[in-house]
């Protein structure tokens, strides 16, 4: 079983990387052509962020796991969000 401190330092860690990838989401929303480079890297992350709470909820007891999936189903829409952000920033450079 996971310990607390180690999930709260997941679920720390994953809403400073949800607030990185905010702050690009606007950014990329006002300057249609931007760093894509610098945006692919934040969906990276993302995805690292996912899977490392995925690999935390198989050792979470089920109240750390309920609180896990919350945090998880933040990081999957925001996934979302950068797909639709960066097809509309493909579409204006293209």
């Amino acid at each position: 079983m996971a310990n607390r401190t180690d999930i709260d330092e997941h679920i720390k860690s994953a809403e400073n990387t949800l607030e990185t990838i905010k702050e690009q989401l606007d950014k990329a929303r006002q300057q249609q052509g931007a760093d894509m480079d610098e945006f692919t890297q934040a969906q990276l992350q993302l995805e690292q962020t996912y899977e490392d709470l995925d690999a935390m909820m198989r050792s979470a007891n089920s109240q750390q796991r309920y609180q896990l999936q919350l945090i998880q189903r933040q990081v999957r829409t925001a996934q979302h969000e950068m797909i639709l952000a960066g097809q509309t920033n493909e579409h204006y450079e293209g």
